[in-house]
């Protein structure tokens, strides 16, 4: 039988891999998915490739996923012709995103934000 907190951290790693590969439009999660300065800078095009990279993303190891929640992640794009590492973050909320979700399991009490960034803006 899986213990309490083995339940909760699967309950939470199958809603933000349901949050990330709908990238935000998973009828039953509420959430948003924001980007940095550094990323919109990039362009609408840069854009479509890192949300598809990002939905397709499955790439989670002991070392970049040390919790299990599939909460972060990093993808290479090409950027006129330059490799460019992007990050993404899922961070949970409560509702009004004001602050953290106290019922990760939730998903009424629950809001997830993606934020997407270059690591230089970390």
């Amino acid at each position: 039988m899986e213990d309490d907190e083995s339940k909760t951290l699967s309950v939470i790693t199958q809603h933000n891999d349901m949050f990330r590969t709908s990238f935000g439009k998973c009828k039953d999660l509420k959430g948003q998915i924001v980007q940095t300065q550094g990323v919109a800078a990039l362009g609408p095009i840069a854009a479509m490739i890192i949300a598809s990279k990002i939905m397709r993303y499955d790439n989670f190891t002991e070392e970049t996923d040390p919790y299990g929640e599939h909460d972060f992640g990093s993808v290479i794009i090409h950027h006129n012709g330059v490799p460019i590492t992007v990050w993404w973050k899922i961070d949970l909320y409560d509702a009004d995103y004001e602050r953290g979700a106290e019922d990760p399991e939730d998903t009424a009490r629950t809001a997830r934000v993606m934020t997407i960034l270059l690591p230089s803006e970390h």
